[in-house]
């Protein structure tokens, strides 16, 4: 094991800058509060044992949150990119909401990406806003303007998709409050 200090430039910088630091020729990228299914273990085992490899694999990402595994919402599958050979794939998006792309072939495995994102309610509203700060001073560093219709309207339409288009109400309670979460950080 390697350690590296760094100061903090972003995320899909310090992300980035992490790949180059990696030695072997496939990179699982995983977050702090993500850990590696049994299936998903199995099935990267004997997939790294093949002579024939792609250059990318996307993974489902199975999300624990409010006591429960969300499996609507938007949250699941919610397949990206996180097993990919070295050199043919960088982190992109807009911090800090990043991902991964992948140059060439790809395919995708079955196991799932757990992920404990929030110990709970309060800890979602205070990601939330540490985020949606990040967005902003990157949107305004960039010239976007800020609409006072988009603000209005926008979080209406984020809970309607949320909760009725993608399938929230079968969440249950968990459902209800992510949807309303997901308007609120619009």
């Amino acid at each position: 094991v390697r350690f590296f200090k760094h100061k903090f430039t972003g995320h899909i910088e310090q992300k980035n800058r992490a790949i180059d630091l990696c030695n072997n020729k496939f990179i699982l990228a995983l977050d702090a509060d993500e850990r590696v299914s049994e299936h998903l273990k199995t099935e990267i085992q004997r997939l790294l044992k093949c002579e024939s490899l792609k250059n990318g694999y996307k993974i489902s990402r199975l999300t624990f949150h409010l006591g429960k595994f969300i499996r609507h919402s938007g949250w699941y599958p919610q397949k990206r990119f996180r097993l990919f050979r070295k050199g043919y794939g960088k982190w992109a998006g807009e911090n800090p909401h990043d991902f991964v792309e992948v140059y060439g072939d790809s395919g995708s495995l079955k196991g799932d990406i757990i992920h404990y994102s929030f110990k709970d309610l309060s800890h979602q509203v205070d990601t939330i806003n540490k985020f949606s700060s990040i967005v902003s001073f990157t949107r305004f560093r960039k010239g976007k303007k800020f609409s006072i219709m988009r603000s209005l309207f926008k979080p209406i339409s984020k809970f309607i998709e949320i909760y009725f288009w993608k399938l929230g109400f079968l969440d249950g309670f968990a459902g209800f409050t992510i949807a309303v979460s997901s308007s609120y950080s619009t």
